[in-house]
């Protein structure tokens, strides 16, 4: 009876064991393919660098189309320095900025009637574009250092 009890205990010390094993197998595996499906989705493996998305060409054309005749990314021109703009303004007060400046230099906005006094020039309207369209400029602003040069 007492090796009887020896040989189920180590029976089910081995079940334990290797139901252990396949959990721990399992969870290497999915944490794994978890993994490999996030960083081939946002890295070139042949490159290693960062791939842009549709939404930052949208972005960027976008950018091009309609704010890089004063506007570079990163310095100032005849509009400031776009770099960072959404960590210094509310982006609901970066819409109403875009679709109509007058509008919020006239609400006594500090941030942007300190701007206007500094710049000089006032930015034209652009009623035209959404919020989502804003928001890939945007978009492109804050992640276009992270791509190689097209």
């Amino acid at each position: 009876m007492n090796k009887e009890l020896i040989y189920i205990g180590r029976a089910l010390l081995m079940i334990l064991v290797l139901f252990i094993f396949i959990k721990v197998l399992n969870f290497s595996l999915t944490a794994d393919k978890n993994f490999t499906t996030k960083s081939a989705a946002s890295i070139d493996i042949n490159t290693a660098a960062p791939v842009p998305d549709a939404e930052f060409y949208e972005g960027k054309d976008l950018f091009k189309k309609n704010c890089t005749s004063c506007h570079p990314v990163n310095k100032i021109v005849d509009g400031p320095r776009l770099e960072g703009v959404t960590q210094r303004v509310d982006r609901e007060l970066i819409y109403a900025w875009i679709r109509n400046s007058d509008q919020v230099l006239k609400s006594g906005n500090e941030y942007f009637n300190n701007l206007y006094k500094e710049i000089g020039s006032m930015m034209p309207p652009f009623s035209n574009l959404t919020n989502k369209q804003i928001d890939t400029i945007l978009k492109y602003i804050e992640t276009h250092q992270n791509f190689p040069a097209e």
